[in-house]
């Protein structure tokens, strides 16, 4: 069970060190899917696809040497170690899951320890920081009382916050419960340290952190009076005080406290009764005082309102206004331009009619000479006809050929006296008009 609970917390890789008895482990990580290490003895033939390799105690190299010595008669009793020096530990033989490069690495680092050049410790408050392997992925918190702080910022610390009833006498000799939620993480750098000191995060809660929140919480807590839980001031002093005394006290075992809360303090009745009426009284006045500085403040709202609505109207005014004064002179430059497009249309007209009237006058005076030229021509005409035509009588015989119709028959009759009337009977002699 303590297998699966690693495995459900996230683990990768499980070395049990239990021996025999650690068959449980190895048959957890092969049904789950995950790395075991075997100990003391080569066990991946209990799950040869989920050992990556045993830790060995070679016995058979000590029982070797034993009987060797017996033998030989240097046998000596006593307490015999064996190490990497004398070959009386090692990893098995099975090691076909472990890259090559790995190995390399494990036997560097077999010869710096042989050598003398690398010392294993034997406490873990030897062990460097650095070279800490946290073998528990502590999720969440399983011990009572405690929950996760989901609150709290995330980072790559395992970082819970813890609520937890303390009660402790005041200076004053009355009995005080505080309901307080601390937050703490463990830094990457110290869970491995903490996990091998002090054991999984309940074990961390139960055995180092919960014994100092009620050790701190008394002791300073028994230094204020009852009343002093109640008020914002003292409770805030005493919370910041817890505050500090738990950082200190919890870093000295590389537990990081963030803040310690008080949430909640209950501090018997006859105590809490006449503060309560107290400030209830103080809570009444102070709610009067704000009514009041709220009336005022309304009243101040409702001024500056009806500013606004005063010069909102007169702003209104004044566009009004300016529109009205921008159309009248918007109509009177349209008036303007229009008076004076009808002068020029006048002044067009009236040099139209002079030019028509000069125009008319040249035509006149046009006509008057042609039909003078005309006249004269054909008085002209007259008087040479009258010249070449001497006699008067010839030239009245010329106007009178002159005068007849272009189509005119001439009939010639022959006539003695008293046949014209027989003649005109007969069939006329047609000439042509010459």
């Amino acid at each position: 069970t303590a297998a699966k609970d690693m495995i459900t917390k996230g683990a990768d890789v499980i070395y049990h060190a239990a021996g025999g008895t650690g068959m449980g482990v190895i048959e957890a990580c092969n049904e789950e899917g995950i790395w075991a290490i075997g100990v003391d003895t080569d066990q991946s033939n209990l799950a040869p696809d989920h050992v990556i390799t045993s830790a060995m105690k070679r016995v058979d190299i000590a029982s070797q040497d034993i009987a060797k010595a017996v033998k030989d008669g240097s046998y000596t009793a006593g307490v015999h170690m064996y190490d990497l020096s004398n070959g009386g530990v090692d990893l098995a033989p099975t090691r076909d899951h472990i890259p090559a490069d790995v190995l390399e690495l494990v036997e560097k680092a077999k010869a710096a320890v042989i050598a003398g050049e690398k010392v294993v410790p034997t406490k873990a408050e030897e062990v460097p920081a650095e070279e800490l392997v946290y073998a528990e992925p502590a999720a969440e918190v399983a011990a009572a009382g405690t929950v996760p702080a989901s609150s709290l910022p995330q980072s790559d610390a395992v970082a819970f916050g813890m609520d937890q009833f303390v009660q402790f006498p005041s200076s004053d000799g009355f009995s005080i419960l505080i309901d307080m939620t601390v937050e703490f993480e463990i830094l990457p750098a110290e869970i491995s340290r903490v996990y091998m000191l002090y054991g999984d995060l309940p074990a961390v809660v139960g055995k180092i952190i919960l014994p100092q929140i009620l050790s701190v919480s008394r002791i300073k807590g028994s230094g204020y009076k009852a009343r002093e839980f109640i008020d914002g001031e003292g409770r805030q002093k005493f919370q910041e005080e817890m505050t500090r005394e738990l950082v200190s006290v919890l870093g000295e075992k590389h537990i990081l406290v963030r803040n310690a809360i008080v949430r909640h303090v209950e501090v018997p009745a006859d105590i809490l009764a006449p503060m309560q009426a107290a400030s209830e009284s103080k809570e009444q006045d102070l709610t009067n005082r704000t009514r009041q500085e709220t009336a005022k403040k309304q009243a101040l709202l409702n001024t500056e309102v009806a500013l606004v609505a005063q010069l909102r109207r007169e702003v209104e005014q004044e566009t009004e206004k300016l529109v009205a004064t921008i159309g009248a002179e918007t109509r009177r430059a349209v008036a303007t331009t229009n008076a004076a497009t009808k002068v020029r249309v006048a002044q067009i007209g009236l040099e139209r009619a002079k030019v028509e009237a000069q125009a008319a006058k040249v035509k006149g005076e046009a006509a008057v000479q042609a039909e003078f030229l005309v006249a004269n021509e054909e008085a002209l005409g007259e008087q040479r006809r009258a010249a070449v035509f001497r006699d008067p009588a010839t030239l009245a015989d010329l106007a009178f050929a002159d005068s007849l119709p272009e189509k005119l028959s001439v009939r010639v009759l022959h006539a003695g006296e008293g046949t014209l009337w027989t003649d005109l009977k007969a069939p006329p002699l047609a000439l042509p008009a010459q």
